[in-house]
């Protein structure tokens, strides 16, 4: 019921921006199969979502729910080919890593909770390049590519001249060229500033390892501060049975005036 409202819900608000960009004919594709399967996988990681949600804490949810992308990367090489290069295979493996620190599985291994999670987590990152096997995305593209007089990515630009570019991507697209091949082309009519991603060499390299030789000095200070509070509880000595307040000679005299009262 909750799935079905949230999606009832989300077409009411959908329909007066779909009906002021000209109705379904805005939305038509070419590769209807594709998007089917991959809304209906998506659907069904929502609904492994908030079944987990019922079993464990929302932390574990949210945690083990980002590792999507992750998911999503291994899926595109395995069904479109793409190439894994070892800045990727690095992001990986930190953010398999981070999951592992906060979602701390035990000696039994995952429990159904977070095996729930987990699935619901793999059909979301399969459901992204569901349709890439049919099409190159322009959206990815946009994403990966900067409008080179806003300043900001293609896929939040605003203006003609990031429309501009998304009818010279549309139409590479519509040459046959693929994701690799468009941001080539427009690498080399317009210089390497018009990627959002820093080239892997020479100076630019530094945007790659300073974010990951941070995230390993991060992780490194977090595990010798856990050791630390684990060695400094077993070092605590243990309390003994705490004292009766007052001296005996108060003490006594307190009991003479309780008898002295009758009490």
């Amino acid at each position: 019921q909750l799935m079905e409202l949230r999606s009832v819900l989300g077409m009411l608000m959908l329909w007066p921006l779909l009906h002021a960009a000209g109705g379904l004919s805005a939305v038509k594709t070419a590769h209807l199969g594709q998007h089917v399967l991959r809304h209906t996988v998506h659907y069904a990681a929502q609904y492994g979502w908030f079944a987990a949600l019922l079993l464990i804490p929302l932390a574990q949810v949210v945690a083990i729910e980002f590792t999507m992308p992750i998911w999503a990367a291994l899926l595109a090489v395995l069904l479109l080919g793409e190439r894994m290069n070892r800045w990727k295979v690095l992001a990986i493996a930190l953010g398999l890593a981070g999951v592992v620190v906060i979602v701390r599985p035990g000696a039994a291994g995952l429990n159904p909770g977070q095996l729930i999670a987990l699935a619901a987590a793999v059909l979301a990152g399969a459901a992204i390049p569901a349709t890439g096997a049919a099409a190159v995305s322009q959206y990815e593209i946009e994403t990966e590519v900067m409008c080179d007089t806003c300043n900001v990515p293609l896929y939040v630009a605003e203006s003609p001249r990031a429309d501009q570019l998304r009818r010279e991507i549309r139409k590479l697209i519509d040459q046959g060229q693929d994701e690799e091949q468009v941001k080539a082309t427009l690498k080399a009519r317009y210089g390497p500033d018009i990627l959002a991603l820093p080239e892997e060499s020479g100076f630019s390299l530094g945007a790659y390892l300073v974010p990951a030789a941070v995230a390993i000095a991060l992780l490194a200070v977090a595990a010798l501060l856990v050791a630390s509070w684990r060695r400094r509880g077993r070092d605590v000595a243990p309390e003994g049975p705490a004292e009766e307040p007052g001296s005996a000679e108060d003490r006594a005299r307190l009991d003479d005036e309780l008898e002295r009262f009758g009490r």
